[in-house]
C-alpha cells in the first residue's frame, strides 16, 4: 500500500496558489487576489463542482530516493535508505479546502462582487528519526541507550471560512 501511495503522489500535479494568482480566466483567482477581476460576468460554485484544494508535503524523505523502478515492472522500497536518509525531527504536512459555495458577478464592467464559504482543513504530523529507527532494527540495536519520542506529534486545524469580496477597475492599468 505504501508504495502505492508513493507511486500515485509522484504522479499527481495540479495548480499551485503562486501560479493561480493572476490568472484572470479563473474566477477562483480571486480568492488569492481579492483585487483581480476576472474575465467573466458572472460565475457560481456548488458542491461538487467547486474549487477544490490538495496540498501534502513531507520534511523527512523524497520519494525518488527510496523508490526505484527494476525492469520497468517492479516497484522497490529502498527501506535502509529511507531510515538512514531521515532527519533528527521530520514533518508530514496535508491540507485541504474544499469550496462549498461561491458566487461573483460583475456590476457596469468595473465593479465585481464575490462570496464565498470554504472549508478548510489542515494537519501537521511530526515524528523522530528514532520512531523508524526502533521500528526498523528493532529494539537490540538501542540496548543501554534511551529513546525519546518526545518529539512525536500532531496538530490539526479545521475551520470554515467566509470571504467577501469587492475589486474596482479603475482604468486598463490599474
Amino acid at each position: 500500500i505504501f508504495s502505492l501511495f508513493c507511486y500515485l503522489v509522484l504522479s499527481v500535479s495540479a495548480q499551485q496558489d503562486l501560479t493561480m494568482y493572476s490568472i484572470q480566466s479563473i474566477p477562483y483567482s480571486s480568492f488569492l487576489n481579492p483585487a483581480l477581476m476576472p474575465k467573466s460576468n458572472f460565475h457560481i460554485g456548488l458542491p461538487g463542482l467547486s474549487s477544490l484544494h490538495l496540498g501534502v508535503g513531507n520534511s523527512g524523505f523524497n520519494a525518488h530516493d527510496i523508490l526505484e523502478m527494476k525492469n520497468d515492472t517492479t516497484l522497490l522500497i529502498k527501506l535502509d535508505d529511507f531510515v538512514k536518509g531521515l532527519k533528527k525531527s521530520n514533518n508530514i504536512r496535508a491540507d485541504l479546502d474544499i469550496t462549498l459555495f461561491s458566487f461573483g458577478f460583475k456590476v457596469k464592467s468595473k465593479h465585481y462582487f464575490n462570496l464565498s464559504i470554504t472549508h478548510k482543513t489542515s494537519a501537521l504530523f511530526t515524528y523522530p528519526k528514532e520512531l523508524f529507527d526502533f521500528v526498523y532494527y528493532g529494539n537490540g540495536a538501542f540496548i543501554d541507550e534511551t529513546i525519546s519520542f518526545n518529539k512525536l506529534g500532531v496538530k490539526a486545524l479545521q475551520y470554515n471560512e467566509a470571504r467577501l469580496g469587492y475589486a474596482y477597475k479603475v482604468d486598463e492599468k490599474l
